[in-house]
C-alpha cells in the first residue's frame, strides 16, 4: 500500500511502515477469528427469551391435543359398547368394564360375538385406563372418564393446564 505527497508535490510513493502492517494483519486475523463472548451471550438472550414466549403456548397445543385424542378414543369406547349391549342385551357391569369388549367372561355371555376392538383397550393419552361407570337406574348410557392429568379421580383442585382444559372439553 502506498501513500502519496500532497497534490501537485512531487509523487512519490512511501511505504507503509512494517509495524503498521502487522498490526492491520492482526487486527484482520482477529475479525475473522470467531465470535466474541458478548455476541453469543447476546444470541442466547434472545433464544431464551423467544423460547419464553412460545414455550407455554406449545405446552398449552399439546395438552389441547391430548384432550382431543381421549375425546376420540372414548366416542369409539362408547361405539364398541353400543355394538356389544345390541349383541347380549346389556351394558358392561361394573365388574366386567371395558374389558369385557375384548374378551367373554368366563360364564357364556349369550349372545356376545366380540371382540369389540381391535387390539386391547387403550389407556388415555396420559397412560392411565379410562374409568367406565356402568348405566345408573336414571341414564341410559355408560359413564366413560379419563382423569387427564390428574392422578386421583376425585380431585377437587385442578392441578394444570391440561385438567382444566380436560375438564372443560370432555363435559361437552
Amino acid at each position: 500500500m502506498y501513500f502519496f505527497g500532497e497534490p501537485g508535490s512531487e509523487i512519490e510513493p512511501m511505504k507503509i511502515p512494517p509495524s503498521i502492517s502487522v498490526m492491520a494483519r492482526r487486527r484482520m486475523q482477529h475479525l475473522k477469528s470467531g465470535y466474541s463472548l458478548l455476541e453469543i451471550l447476546i444470541v442466547l438472550a434472545i433464544i431464551a427469551m423467544i423460547v419464553a414466549l412460545v414455550g407455554p403456548r406449545l405446552f398449552a397445543q399439546l395438552d389441547k391435543s391430548k384432550v382431543v385424542a381421549a375425546r376420540v378414543q372414548m366416542q369409539g369406547l362408547k361405539a364398541a359398547l353400543s355394538t356389544m349391549r345390541l349383541d347380549i342385551d346389556r351394558y358392561p357391569s361394573a365388574e366386567e368394564g371395558l374389558a369385557l369388549l375384548q374378551a367373554a367372561p368366563n360364564q357364556s355371555v349369550s349372545g356376545w360375538a366380540g371382540p369389540y376392538m381391535d387390539g386391547a383397550v387403550p389407556n388415555d393419552p396420559w397412560g392411565r385406563p379410562y374409568v367406565y361407570e356402568p348405566p345408573s337406574q336414571g341414564s341410559d348410557a355408560p359413564k366413560i372418564t379419563s382423569l387427564g392429568a390428574r392422578s386421583e379421580e376425585h380431585t377437587s383442585e385442578l392441578q394444570s393446564h391440561s385438567d382444566l382444559v380436560c375438564r372443560l372439553l370432555l363435559e361437552k
